[in-house]
């Protein structure tokens, strides 16, 4: 399904980010996959370095607007994602979300 959706259009939403994600809901909980690259690929138009999957939960969408809320932060400002790529554990990535929200 992430395959089909790159096909319509890249997930590469500005240089060293992309977020891949299906076109239709179909997990039973909203949650993000976090890939660190060692190096920078290009991703239709942009060079990226952090992939962020996503996958949005079928039924009640209970806190997406949350998600929605904190991702773009998260994306959006290179300060966040410099800390994640020099430092991509778990802990650094859940202190990050802590932060913004």
């Amino acid at each position: 399904e992430i395959l089909n959706r790159e096909a319509i259009s890249s997930t590469d939403l500005m240089d060293g980010v992309a977020f891949p994600h299906p076109n239709t809901p179909l997990t039973d909980e909203t949650f993000v996959s976090v890939c660190v690259l060692d190096k920078p690929v290009q991703w239709g138009k942009h060079k990226v370095e952090v992939v962020f999957m996503a996958s949005i939960e079928k039924g009640d969408m209970k806190d997406l607007q949350r998600f929605y809320r904190i991702m773009s932060k998260l994306i959006t400002n290179k300060a966040y994602l410099d800390k994640l790529v020099k430092n991509p554990s778990y802990e650094n990535f859940k202190e990050i979300i802590l932060q913004i929200d």
